[in-house]
């Protein structure tokens, strides 16, 4: 079996199936979490604490994101297949302990995908953006990012569309970031598709675009505009500050179907030319549904991706010590059996953790190693078992004082969110 076969490439989603969650009070740091069930909790591996999570019962695809004062923003999305119904909540971990959930949105008519999911995102001065996808008229995968600010995190504004094309197809893979004073998004936006949703239904005389907006408190454009002409159908995005901008990375996508990582810097008037991370020359006719991770420290920037071309499934991790204008030789995290669904944070001045799903047996497991800019350091940990279908989503990882703490889908009768911690030396 080649490795496009493993990973299951596609031209479209499947739906995603999850239930309306519960919301309850506030969690402390412990084992019996807020609203989980406790006959499915599996005793960690070594090294691994579990971590209460404050999404009840049918919680799904957890992000993760770090606020300039040092708390933790957990975010989820919930839905009912029958009715319809979506929501987005978040909670905010601050000296251990779990606030109570606030709802951000709720709607009926929401896109609910494993890979293509709500977030709420600090913008580094107290303020909060979020956004989700709402569907639209004219296709099955015609859909908008709806985007929502917040001055204090219980009140959001008025929800407005990031882009104003008003065609039925694809919007998406949103990465959220403060520009200033303003709200600032990236997105993949299918306005030159024609329509047509991915690879094998053809374009209708144009491909995926990469796009960009700045609004302002009421939602109003105070910037907007064209990224990358031709990118890789439905791989996530990542963007994160360096110095006084701010750095991109993406699954790129060439006219001869080369699907390789490249990053781009925006300086706040526009963005520098792509630069691919590792020209590895992957071809592949159908997205692999498997984005890169940026981490930033100071003008230190991480990236972890995931790598079909070799038809073993690997995943390679490079750094950049300039600001994201060159990168180190790719190290390889896993050699084979890698499902991907990275993530990367840092460690210190000069290591830093990768994450990822793995193939284990008939299963899977969540995973992370240490790594720096020449080589892995140790052997890699296992955190939590986990499915190898698309519906455990893309397991999340942050550095919060001196743990790094996890978030993945757990997948039963009823999907959960689920958290674990780390300490940084046992890794």
């Amino acid at each position: 079996m080649s490795i496009n076969e493993a990973i299951g490439t596609r031209s479209r989603f499947p739906g995603k199936y999850v239930i309306i969650a519960v919301i309850c009070g506030a969690a402390s740091m412990t084992l019996a979490g807020c609203g989980q069930d406790n006959s499915v909790v599996a005793p960690p591996p070594g090294g691994v604490t579990a971590l209460a999570s404050p999404a009840g019962p049918g919680a799904a695809e957890p992000h993760l994101a770090l606020d300039a004062d040092g708390s933790l923003i957990l975010s989820w999305q919930t839905s009912d297949k029958e009715s319809g119904q979506a929501s987005l909540d978040y909670a905010r971990l601050v000296d251990g302990n779990w606030s109570a959930p606030q709802r951000v949105a709720q709607g009926d008519n929401w896109f609910v995908n494993w890979a293509d999911f709500p977030s709420v995102e600090p913008m580094g001065d107290g303020r909060l953006t979020a956004h989700w996808l709402v569907k639209r008229e004219g296709g099955p995968y015609a859909y908008d990012v709806w985007l929502s600010q917040s001055q204090d995190g219980s009140n959001w504004s008025e929800p407005f569309i990031a882009h104003h094309d008003g065609t039925a197809s694809e919007h998406g893979f949103v990465s959220l970031f403060g520009w200033g004073d303003h709200a600032a998004a990236v997105w993949l936006d299918g306005r030159e598709t024609g329509g047509s949703s991915h690879d094998h239904e053809g374009h209708g005389g144009g491909g995926m675009t990469l796009r960009f907006g700045v609004f302002d408190e009421q939602g109003e454009v105070v910037q907007e505009g064209l990224v990358d002409k031709l990118t890789c159908d439905c791989c996530p995005t990542d963007i994160a500050r360096v110095g006084d901008g701010m750095i991109l990375a993406y699954r790129d996508r060439s006219g001869e179907e080369m699907r390789d990582i490249a990053v781009r810097r925006f300086d706040g008037s526009s963005w520098s030319e792509p630069m691919l991370v590792d020209d590895e020359h992957w071809h592949i006719t159908g997205c692999p549904v498997n984005g890169p991770a940026l981490a930033a420290n100071g003008e230190q920037v991480a990236i972890a991706w995931f790598s079909g071309a070799t038809e073993t499934g690997q995943v390679k991790t490079a750094i950049s010590r300039d600001g994201g204008r060159s990168f180190s030789a790719p190290v390889i995290v896993d050699t084979e059996a890698a499902l991907g669904r990275v993530d990367v944070a840092w460690l210190n001045d000069q290591d830093i953790a990768v994450s990822w799903i793995d193939r284990v047996g008939k299963g899977a497991a969540l995973m992370a190693m240490r790594a720096t800019d020449t080589s892995t350091i140790g052997e890699p940990v296992s955190i939590a078992e986990v499915s190898k279908t698309r519906s455990s989503g893309v397991p999340q990882m942050v550095m919060m004082d001196g743990k790094l703490i996890f978030a993945w889908t757990h997948v039963g009768e009823s999907t959960r969110v689920e958290l674990a911690t780390l300490d940084k030396e046992s890794l």
